[in-house]
């Protein structure tokens, strides 16, 4: 399939690719180097990194799109659900209560898929850092007097996510439709039930759906910002990075050194704190403690 070079990374010539031309249209020419060359793996490992990272980013955008397509939907078949006439006009409520907690549910997939892209990116992106440091560290660009062109590093990869970054926008706007939702059904529910509970003509039965309804939306807030927060730990993400070099063999002194300065003093201790937790970690832990 040919690329779309306006909406994916461009592609690059890889150095066997060209020998392999070379060697179809001059059948007479030597053969070609069968050897395994660690720098061609390399650029196919990046460049498959950056294209799902690449991938991430626009299935983000889609995923959005879609959503808030759905939801204008469902909403304007809510809209209909109360012009309904004849005797489906006495479903009115149970078809509005079944709509709303269709597009709340809706809205927990997607947050949980808006989310998982994020996640996804930032492996990928993790990805192509460990293969520059490999450069990096090849070509002694760490020398000093050496240039070294790399802006993100192990170390300065980003950590967490700013509350005015993309993925904060887009999933709280995600967050904040899936609450309403809910919080609809709560206070169409409790319109339809209550007055036959406490009694149709009482001051609490016209209060009370909308007491439940601000108490719902205020809890689902509290739940996806629970979320969203627990999954961008930044805590978490430095032991991915701290992990992902002691597995490539880079030292993890150095790194650890960076993000410590980018970290608070409480988030340094609950990151070795994590490390502590996992057996797998105790090779990390050693290199860190014996510097």
């Amino acid at each position: 399939m040919p690329r779309d070079i306006e909406n994916m990374p461009f592609g690059r010539d890889a150095t066997f690719r060209a020998t392999a031309e070379t060697a179809t249209e001059a059948p007479n020419a030597p053969a070609r180097d069968s050897s395994l060359r660690l720098e061609n793996m390399l650029l196919e490992e990046f460049n498959y990194a950056s294209v799902t990272a690449y991938q991430a980013q626009e299935d983000r955008a889609r995923m959005f799109n879609l959503y808030l397509l759905l939801i204008g939907v469902l909403g304007s078949g809510l809209a209909a659900v109360y012009q309904l006439g004849g005797g489906l006009k006495s479903y009115a409520g149970e078809l509005a209560i079944a709509l709303l907690l269709v597009a709340g549910m809706m809205g927990i997939a997607f947050f949980i898929k808006l989310i998982r892209l994020r996640q996804a990116w930032r492996e990928s992106a993790l990805a192509m850092t460990l293969i520059k440091e490999h450069y990096i560290h090849a070509f002694d660009l760490n020398a000093p007097g050496a240039v070294n062109p790399f802006y993100w590093r192990l170390k300065t990869l980003p950590m967490g996510e700013k509350r005015t970054s993309t993925t904060a926008v887009v999933c709280g706007t995600v967050a904040a439709l899936a609450s309403i939702c809910f919080a609809g059904v709560a206070l169409v529910s409790a319109t339809l039930w209550l007055p036959g509970v406490i009694g149709a003509g009482s001051a609490l039965a016209a209060a009370l759906p909308w007491l439940l309804a601000v108490v719902t939306l205020i809890l689902a807030l509290l739940l996806f910002a629970w979320r969203y927060t627990r999954a961008f730990d930044r805590v978490r993400e430095a032991a991915q990075t701290l992990r992902a070099a002691s597995n490539s063999g880079i030292a993890v002194a150095e790194v650890w050194a960076g993000l410590k300065g980018r970290l608070k003093r409480a988030e340094c201790d609950a990151t070795l704190k994590a490390l502590r937790e996992r057996t797998d970690d105790a090779k990390l832990l050693a290199e860190l403690e014996a510097k």
